[in-house]
């Protein structure tokens, strides 16, 4: 059973409480084992609203900036269990995210003194569907497009890791990896461009960029049988 705890480093588990959106604000809340909610807020401003045929795309994106963004919540105790009560994600993205807490802890772990390896275990739900192989990829390549919007550097360290389990021949490595360099501008990079351009601005940049990005992927992969 899980107890109050005031100092992080005692908890035994790190829970990812809900998330939620209304507004042009996302809210997300974390907890360690019973204690006090930590609640992170992320504002849009002059967002659009949300048509109604895109909202299973927005919850699952929103599923995974829940996840990703916990790892500044976790870091205050590194505790052994993590409990998703939104929802355990597929098992691809559940490894997925193991990578990423792994690797985007480094630093501060050898700081400090851990070993993390083996610790960072998110729990595993049923895979989900895999898409249209357009670029000749896995499916779950899917969630290292999505952590890469939200950090270049958290996308590279998804590949990577796909590449180093096997997952990835070297010319679908080439292919993401082109299509990523490529990819939407990060989260805080669309931050700036709303801000200073507009909403309607920034979609179109984050649209066409993205056709772009995909397109040399796509090139990429015609192409790659010539010199791979």
């Amino acid at each position: 059973m899980s107890t109050a705890v005031n100092d992080p480093k005692q908890a035994h588990a790190f829970r990812f409480v809900r998330r939620a959106y209304a507004d042009g604000v996302a809210e997300l809340v974390y907890a360690f084992d019973d204690g006090p909610e930590l609640v992170e807020r992320i504002g849009f401003p002059a967002a659009p609203a949300l048509p109604p045929q895109r909202q299973a795309a927005f919850d699952a994106a929103l599923d995974l900036l829940h996840l990703v963004a916990g790892i500044s919540y976790y870091k205050a105790g590194v505790p052994p269990a993590l409990r998703v009560e939104t929802g355990a994600p597929s098992a691809d993205t559940a490894e997925l995210l193991d990578a990423l807490y792994l690797h985007g802890l480094g630093e501060f772990a050898y700081h400090n003194r851990l070993d993390l390896r083996g610790r960072i275990a998110f729990p595993r739900g049923a895979d989900a569907p895999a898409p249209a192989p357009a670029l000749g990829l896995p499916a779950r390549t899917a969630a290292v497009f999505l952590l890469g919007f939200l950090r270049r550097d958290y996308g590279a360290a998804g590949l990577y890791n796909l590449a180093a389990g096997g997952l990835l021949t070297d010319r679908q490595l080439l292919v993401a990896a082109v299509a990523l360099t490529l990819f939407v501008p990060c989260f805080a990079q669309l931050l700036v461009i709303v801000k200073e351009r507009g909403v309607a601005a920034a979609g179109l940049i984050a649209a066409l960029t993205a056709a772009v990005a995909f397109a040399a992927g796509w090139l990429t992969r015609l192409l790659a049988p010539f010199f791979i």
